[in-house]
């Protein structure tokens, strides 16, 4: 009986981290699907970038990627002068391969009253805010990059019509603005 149950329990003990490392190992070791320029990936170069937002009235709003002087956002790349440029030139080169994620970074969330509160104290002047608005600031570089792209960006204006019927007021407004962008750079 004891042989039995021993005989069993070792079977586990070699069947499950085998079962792990066969079922994780793949997904942890994938590599990123994020497009690179210049040896880094999109995200760096997403964060660069000047931040576009729709204000509650409706105004587009830009603002340079130094948005820590009208709250304290942290850009999470360093910046450095002329970054910005260079910046634009990775989003021109990457061109459409970067539109899946430039899509999933307009969809960032944060809870509404976190959202229109950020963007009432950002209108208002307010330096220090409690926390930090992500989803203002990766939409909104989302935004810019996606602007940039004009034309380019039309593969995706149908996940950009689905995001302007979404529930969150904040990203139905960015996707809106995208559109309205898109809409005028067609021939």
């Amino acid at each position: 009986m004891t042989r039995e149950l021993f005989k069993r329990k070792s079977f586990w003990i070699v069947v499950l981290p085998l079962f792990v490392v066969v079922i994780l190992g793949p997904v942890i070791l994938m590599p990123s699907r994020e497009p690179r320029y210049h040896g880094r990936p999109l995200s760096y170069w997403v964060d660069q970038l000047p931040i576009t937002i729709m204000s509650p009235n409706g105004v587009a709003v830009t603002s340079d990627a130094s948005i820590n002087s009208a709250m304290p956002v942290q850009v999470l790349a360093p910046q450095v002068p002329g970054m910005g440029q260079e910046a634009t030139n990775a989003i021109q080169e990457l061109g459409e391969r970067c539109l899946p994620y430039l899509v999933l970074r307009l969809r960032a969330r944060d809870p509404v009253w976190k959202t229109r509160c950020s963007l009432w104290a950002m209108m208002l002047g307010v330096k220090n805010l409690p926390w930090k608005p992500k989803n203002i600031l990766t939409a909104g570089q989302a935004v810019t990059a996606l602007d940039m792209l004009g034309g380019r960006a039309q593969s995706a204006v149908p996940k950009l019509r689905k995001l302007a019927r979404d529930k969150d007021p904040f990203i139905r407004d960015q996707a809106n603005h995208v559109l309205a962008k898109l809409e005028k750079s067609q021939p």
